[in-house]
């Protein structure tokens, strides 16, 4: 029976040692997987008994083939990723046509010359480049605020992200890295249209009803203790903190 699946194909998924029943058992969990998908798609309704079925032929896979199953899901897991994004391309792209049909070239285009490089768009100075109630479409609004969220982006978190490796690598000492070090590994494996959410939800708020409305010192305390660090993770200081830390 493995002599019918290619080799390529058997070496990935069941690797060098593989018997019949592990064969069995990947080619059970793979046909119910794909049924879950289709009967998610098509009739919902049946999707999570088929997905209960794909659990328990993978659970009983993972106690009597547990490398091949291991397998199987690590496949499962790269292809999924790679469909995703692929789907995500093809709807933007899909979604996109139709405006470009319709309007061509000139969402990309400037319809006039305009002060550096046509930045006013982005501010609401007047309704020439987005209008949807009059039929005036334009992409300029949305390039212009991704570069400008980008470049204050970059500027607010290139130093704080540089100080701070400064300070994990160089300053701190061996008890605060054990701390430190992995719950910046946690911050930096979520994704960041989640700080984005929080931040436009619960900071812009904070923010603006206690630094902007009162006029109040702003984010000055976040570039002195950024430049505190940088101070710190000098050669010379470095020498004098460590010599600190031994007395």
């Amino acid at each position: 029976m493995l002599e019918r699946v290619p080799a390529t194909a058997r070496k990935t998924i069941l690797g060098d040692d593989s018997e019949d029943g592990s064969l069995l058992v990947v080619a059970i969990a793979g046909l119910t997987l794909v049924a879950t998908i289709l009967t998610f798609l098509f009739t919902p309704a049946y999707a999570l008994p088929m997905l209960a079925v794909f659990v328990a032929v993978t659970a009983v896979g993972w106690v009597t083939y547990q490398a091949e199953i291991a397998r199987l899901l690590t496949l499962v897991a790269t292809v999924s990723t790679v469909l995703t994004v692929g789907f995500i391309t093809a709807f933007l792209f899909s979604s996109a046509f139709p405006a470009f049909v319709e309007h061509g070239l000139g969402l990309l285009i400037i319809p006039e010359g305009q002060w550096f490089f046509g930045l006013d768009a982005v501010l609401p100075v007047d309704e020439s480049y987005w209008n949807p109630s009059n039929d005036v479409y334009s992409l300029l609004p949305m390039m212009w605020a991704t570069v400008i969220v980008t470049v204050i982006a970059i500027a607010v978190a290139g130093p704080l992200g540089l100080f701070g490796a400064l300070f994990i690598s160089e300053v701190a000492s061996d008890r605060m890295r054990e701390f430190i070090k992995p719950g910046v590994e946690i911050l930096a494996g979520i994704p960041s249209i989640v700080y984005g959410f929080i931040g436009f939800q619960v900071l812009n708020g904070f923010i603006q009803t206690s630094f902007l409305d009162e006029e109040r010192a702003s984010l000055s305390p976040v570039s002195s203790s950024a430049s505190w660090r940088c101070r710190r993770s000098s050669p010379s200081a470095r020498t004098r903190c460590r010599a600190s830390r031994r007395r």
